[in-house]
């Protein structure tokens, strides 16, 4: 079944769960040469039973919306290949559907952040992308390690984040990582 760029192939029971993959892989490596672009192919969850069919389309549709979203992917991908994304994209639309989800001090971060100009958010995603290596933040910030440090602390200081207690800063981490640019 096609629907606008994108086709929809259902395998009948096969005994090799993998098989279905393996073909994929193999018919987009045909596609990419004879387009000469890449081709995007999402692979479901291999299931039985046609009252599976909504749920493995969905996710099929998440994961082609997920490697849409980079642009250099190309390839088979699976919910398992692209799950960090998938989660991330589930979490933030639950945070930001309802206001009381958000952080108290995020919220405040974000807003000062638009009305001022600053870079809070930017800074704390790259600290903590670099896993609180704050050489490694830098260098991706193209700013000096203690320009950062002065950032985090101040964060900490002006919008009342604990980044000391692990459960914290988790919880910091996902509503900046989940935030709209």
């Amino acid at each position: 079944m096609s629907i606008g760029h994108i086709v929809y192939v259902l395998f009948p029971s096969v005994r090799d769960l993998q098989m279905p993959h393996r073909l994929a892989k193999g018919a987009a490596t045909a596609l990419e040469a004879r387009l000469g672009y890449p081709v995007l192919v999402a692979s479901s969850t291999p299931e039985c039973g046609i009252d599976q069919l909504p749920a493995l389309r969905r996710e099929v549709d998440d994961v082609l919306d997920v490697q849409s979203g980079h642009p250099n992917a190309h390839g088979v991908a699976t919910a398992r290949d692209v799950y960090a994304e998938l989660l991330l994209r589930r979490l933030g639309a639950e945070i930001t559907s309802d206001d009381r989800n958000q952080h108290p001090g995020v919220r405040i971060l974000l807003e000062h952040d638009s009305a001022h100009g600053t870079a809070y958010r930017e800074t704390l995603c790259a600290y903590f992308a670099a896993l609180g290596d704050i050489g490694v933040a830098a260098g991706a910030l193209r700013l000096h390690p203690n320009t950062v440090r002065y950032r985090i602390r101040r964060a900490e200081d002006l919008f009342g984040l604990k980044l000391d207690d692990a459960d914290e800063t988790l919880v910091i981490w996902l509503a900046i990582r989940v935030a709209q640019n």
